[in-house]
């Protein structure tokens, strides 16, 4: 085991392996509720990302699937702000104040970081497909968009991530 509860061993790994597979924001128009939350955030950027996410100007069918994380540069973690009630249903409780560190094992966490430190650097938002073992064991798919905003010296210090719900789905087996 790798030392978080419930958490899977390596066979469980060795059978469905972490994927973080980048997708072109183009494509974002392919997932409804990421696109229309994308087209909001864009509407907030004038032209940096915004300062703050209103939850009023995002759109609402998106919110239980949303989670706003404040990243710590120094520490190298990300915690969990607020989360919408899909996040929390999968995770089995409220996150707020939750690390990365205590929700993704010593080879997913560190993808995770650098995905959000690499959108909170450069600004700019990113779309991926995911794949890995949750923190319950079970291993999940989904694709999620990554919007940065609150810039301050040159970098984003927080970032919204959104699921598209329709990809969320519970691997049952290899294809």
């Amino acid at each position: 085991m790798n030392g978080h509860p419930g958490k899977p061993g390596s066979l469980s790994k060795a059978l469905f392996p972490t994927v973080d597979k980048p997708l072109d924001i183009e494509c974002v128009a392919d997932y409804p509720i990421l696109a229309e939350t994308y087209a909001a955030w864009l509407n907030l950027c004038d032209p940096d990302p915004p300062d703050t996410i209103d939850p009023v100007l995002i759109p609402p069918r998106a919110l239980s699937h949303m989670m706003l994380v404040d990243l710590d540069f120094e520490q190298k973690d990300a915690t969990v702000r607020l989360a919408g009630t899909t996040a929390c249903d999968l995770y089995g409780r409220e996150m707020r104040g939750i690390s990365v560190h205590d929700f993704f094992d010593e080879e997913d966490g560190p993808l995770v970081l650098a995905s959000l430190f690499s959108a909170a650097c450069e600004g700019r938002p990113t779309l991926a497909k995911r794949s890995h073992i949750s923190i319950a064991g079970l291993p999940w798919s989904y694709t999620r968009l990554i919007l940065p905003y609150h810039k301050r010296a040159g970098r984003c210090e927080k970032i919204a991530k959104v699921v598209e719900p329709e990809t969320l789905t519970r691997i049952t087996g290899k294809s």
